[in-house]
């Protein structure tokens, strides 16, 4: 199975592919990517409200991604990391998380007993206060 990482920083995404096998050709990000989305519900939001953000990756058949936490600490580079702005006009509240439904796979060529994966993408969900 290939394998995707989503970066994203101040809320713009940077992806960055880690093929197989460094050897062979690989597809570009745009053909890999279904759907890279990244949005606020609601959109419209009054100051003081709370929105969630929900960032959204959606990959071809027989690619996957990685949550922001891996429970092997074997396969703590394999992670997708999220940066927010530390100033702006959402301050970002509660904990991160990764969504339920990755699926676990072990890596004993790397010494990773446990890692997790999300075949196909998943969405993320944050949530941010609107400032006044």
């Amino acid at each position: 199975m290939k394998r995707i990482v989503l970066s994203i920083a101040v809320l713009v995404g940077t992806n960055i592919l880690f093929p197989v096998s460094p050897a062979a050709a690989q597809p570009s990000f745009e053909q890999i990517v279904k759907k890279a989305e990244a949005k606020f519900e609601p959109a419209d939001a009054k100051p003081g409200q709370t929105v969630t953000l929900k960032v959204t990756l959606q990959l071809l058949d027989g690619w996957h991604t990685y949550p922001l936490f891996q429970p092997d600490k074997a396969a703590k580079t394999y992670i997708n990391k999220i940066t927010f702005p530390e100033a702006g006009p959402l301050v970002y509240v509660g904990e991160l998380n990764d969504p339920k439904g990755a699926k676990e796979k072990a890596e004993p060529l790397a010494s990773i007993e446990r890692m997790l994966v999300y075949p196909g993408g998943a969405t993320w969900e944050f949530t941010a206060v609107v400032l006044p």
